[in-house]
């Protein structure tokens, strides 16, 4: 996971399973929450994190954090 392109925090360590069916749609499980995350931060995922196979990257907007 890269970048915080939006959002004022530091967020680090977090981990995520992310799913990629054959139509491409995508689902991202929090496999670890990580610190400092806020709502609003912007994650991406890029696609050599994914195997590199040439896809989209990902980006997830954090909504809510408990």
């Amino acid at each position: 996971v890269t970048g915080l392109s939006g959002g004022d925090s530091e967020g680090t360590g977090g981990t995520f399973e992310v799913i990629v069916a054959a139509n491409g749609a995508t689902e991202v499980n929090i496999t670890k929450r990580g610190q400092n995350y806020i709502p609003s931060d912007t994650l991406e995922i890029i696609d050599s994190d994914l195997g590199g196979g040439g896809g989209a990257d990902i980006t997830v907007t954090v909504s809510t954090v408990s």
